[in-house]
């Protein structure tokens, strides 16, 4: 009786915790994108960082450099890698199932 509660526990927080990761990955990746979207070169990057300066990315001063890094480092298949992570999120919550093998 009492391994069979522990069951219960264990797979309800596994459950949750894949559905947290799903949720966590599908805003990390709607953040990205925004941050991506409202890219300008004038925005304060890893290497330039002026006192005062008007930030024109709507995700703010993280959301500039971080968007410079991934434009300069990969360049527009950051787009690409974003929609995955989305995708990813959205089916590691619909389905509940970590895809790497012994995850939980």
């Amino acid at each position: 009786m009492n391994s069979q509660i522990l069951a219960k526990i264990n797979g309800f927080v596994k459950n949750r915790l894949v559905e947290f990761t799903g949720a966590i990955l599908a805003l990390i990746s709607i953040f990205l994108l925004i941050s991506l979207l409202s890219y300008s070169p004038s925005d304060p990057n890893f290497i330039y960082n002026p006192e005062s300066v008007d930030i024109d990315n709507f995700a703010g001063f993280y959301g500039s450099v971080i968007s410079d890094f991934f434009l300069q480092a990969i360049g527009l298949i950051a787009f690409f890698i974003i929609i995955n992570f989305f995708v990813w999120g959205i089916k590691i919550l619909s389905k509940k199932k970590a895809f790497i093998a012994g995850l939980l």
